[in-house]
């Protein structure tokens, strides 16, 4: 969150600006910075950002040392590798992440789409009604298409190659 340069060089400090929370009304993860560092100063952070599903969210994590364990890293991850998820709805000061755990039953054959949602918007309110638009399977795959259209225009449609 916030300046990527400042975020690795003073890691600790950044930290401390950090706050991570499930919002049971909307089932997402939002984060939120409670100040950064700008042009030497400490400025506002108008952004949110958030992480959805569009499936039911079982179970949720937001502390990333809590969820990854003493000394596992992504790749071996405690609560998963031991069955041991549990809800972890506040962090504050440390290394957030955004995990969900979704239970899904599958017949043999059988297939399920789903969409993850994430993205940074100014402000809180303006959230919500973008979550909720891209859970739909439907809506989400119109705006792919409508993205994938915008940028074959940019840039394949642009390109013209002449030879001799």
């Amino acid at each position: 969150m916030g300046d990527y340069h400042m975020e690795l060089r003073y890691r600790n400090i950044m930290n401390l600006y950090n706050r991570v929370w499930f919002d049971e009304a909307h089932q997402a993860i939002f984060a939120k910075k409670t100040a950064f560092w700008q042009d030497l100063g400490i400025r506002p952070f108008p952004y949110t950002i958030f992480f959805a599903s569009g499936l039911a969210v079982k179970k949720y994590a937001t502390r990333k040392n809590a969820f990854l364990g003493k000394y596992n890293t992504e790749e071996k991850p405690e609560m998963i590798l031991n069955g041991t998820m549990k809800n972890i709805p506040f962090c504050s000061g440390e290394d957030g992440i955004a995990v969900f755990e979704h239970l899904i039953t599958l017949k043999p054959g059988q297939m399920k789409e789903f969409t993850i949602v994430m993205g940074q918007l100014e402000g809180l309110p303006t959230v919500g009604g973008m979550i909720n638009k891209y859970r739909d399977v439907a809506q989400a795959k119109r705006e792919l298409e409508h993205t994938q259209q915008i940028w074959k225009k940019r840039i394949l449609d642009n390109i013209v190659v002449k030879t001799p």
